[in-house]
């Protein structure tokens, strides 16, 4: 089962997914959806999921393929095409094996590539699928999948994305964001030091929390509000970001939440692609 973001599916040559937990063949903690390959779920069944996750996303036979990244916490932003050694494509085949060890690391995957699908793998931390129209708004020149945790977005990981696409040839006022599928604000537990960082990447201002204190406590950051306050501090308006809403760690029966689960569970994926059909 995928989510869609409205904002983007009202896009001519857009094509992309959320995932859920749910329609997989993961079993155990990664039931069913899973898309880790390094937790110790089984490989066929992951290869199996990633097959099912680009027919409902809707990715044609020459996106077979999903470009993907050894994700780090960081602010690493990739480009693919690259020669093949630096960008691991997840072939969705049944002789597909476990990720090269010289796979790239990276927390943002880009594309100017027509039927190059890009994605990024999440258990709490927020998803950004990002399509970019040229400046006629007729025609997607290129996408990017952003994995952005609270380490990542407060090393500035959406904005390094978006000046990586503006150097490309894109321009941000032709950008529309989605936000996919992250731990609520009540959940999100910080420390000061967190609250700290997300505040120096909006330049000085609070950043956006959960009313109430944990039961320890300690402040609750509000991740998804943060990259939605980042996003419009780059410009975005706010028509053209699409916050789709789902809370990973309350909603048990539809996601992984590494939190809630204390480590041991799935991810879910998050893929975008453009062009005709």
């Amino acid at each position: 089962m995928l989510i869609k973001s409205a904002l983007l599916s009202a896009i001519p040559g857009v094509r992309h997914g959320f995932s859920t937990r749910l329609g997989g063949r993961s079993a155990g903690p990664y039931a069913t959806f899973n898309f880790g390959r390094d937790l110790g779920d089984d490989d066929a069944a992951v290869t199996w999921n990633l097959r099912r996750f680009a027919t409902l996303a809707g990715f044609d036979d020459r996106e077979r393929e999903i470009a993907q990244l050894v994700q780090r916490h960081g602010n690493t932003v990739r480009t693919v095409p690259a020669s093949p050694s630096s960008i691991a494509h997840d072939a969705l085949s049944d002789t597909r094996g476990p990720p090269a060890e010289d796979q790239a690391e990276g927390d943002a995957l880009i594309t100017f590539e027509p039927g190059m699908p890009v994605g990024i793998r999440t258990a709490d931390c927020a998803p950004v699928l990002v399509a970019c129209l040229d400046d006629t708004e007729q025609e997607v020149i290129a996408v990017a999948a952003i994995h952005a945790g609270w380490r990542s977005a407060t090393q500035d990981i959406v904005a390094r994305a978006i000046e990586a696409l503006e150097a490309g040839g894109a321009h941000r006022a032709h950008m529309k964001a989605a936000i996919g599928p992250t731990i609520g604000a009540s959940a999100f537990e910080v420390g000061e030091e967190v609250i700290e960082a997300a505040r120096k990447s909006l330049r000085g201002r609070t950043p956006p929390m959960h009313a109430s204190l944990s039961a320890s406590g300690r402040p609750c950051l509000d991740l998804p509000g943060l990259v939605l306050a980042q996003l419009e501090q780059l410009g975005f308006a706010k028509d053209a970001v699409d916050d789709v809403g789902h809370d990973t760690f309350s909603e048990q029966s539809l996601f992984f939440s590494h939190r809630r689960d204390a480590g041991l569970t799935g991810r879910q994926l998050s893929a975008i692609a453009f062009g005709s059909r």
